[in-house]
């Protein structure tokens, strides 16, 4: 049941999963502007982030995506998930070892990434009405302006270790 309710956010609002759909590495990539960040809460957290935020202590799309990419995952830009998309853009990670895709969803804020979080557990309980809300947060993460999930089911501890450490 868990499986499907993580898998759920990505049917609600992905047109496709083929990384040929995916848009390649850009010069001009998103970036949140807000200044009024806070940590985020989760069923699920991990080691509180602090030294990776940037100057308006909020996590950005470049400099995660270039961490991931130098720590040999495969971050890619994904506009195609409007379900879940943040003002800040969207990435795809790609782990390589037989594991789930990860969606990193960049919102301005700790309230945009709350409200994304808001966004993906309606369209998955539309979609899975079995499956409760508490489920579904459980199986997500939500890190000060990022919220982030996997298309396969939760976020593991690894993936959730390796997201974490590259969130900038």
């Amino acid at each position: 049941m868990l499986l499907g309710a993580s898998a759920l956010i990505l049917a609600a609002g992905c047109s496709s999963s083929s990384n040929e759909d995916i848009a390649t590495p850009t010069t001009a990539e998103s970036q949140p502007a807000s200044t009024a960040a806070q940590e985020g809460g989760s069923g699920a957290e991990a080691r509180p982030q602090t030294s990776g935020a940037g100057d308006a202590g909020v996590f950005t799309l470049a400099r995660t995506r270039r961490c991931l990419n130098n720590a040999g995952l495969h971050a890619y830009l994904n506009p195609h998930n409007t379900a879940v998309m943040g003002s800040g853009g969207e990435l795809r990670v790609v782990f390589g070892f037989g594991t789930d895709w990860i969606y990193i969803a960049f919102g301005r804020d700790a309230a945009e990434a709350r409200q994304i979080q808001a966004r993906a557990v309606a369209a998955t309980r539309k979609q899975y009405p079995q499956v409760d809300a508490q489920t579904v947060i459980d199986s997500v993460r939500l890190r000060k302006n990022v919220f982030y999930w996997a298309d396969g089911g939760p976020v593991t501890v690894a993936e959730g270790r390796q997201i974490d450490a590259c969130l900038r």
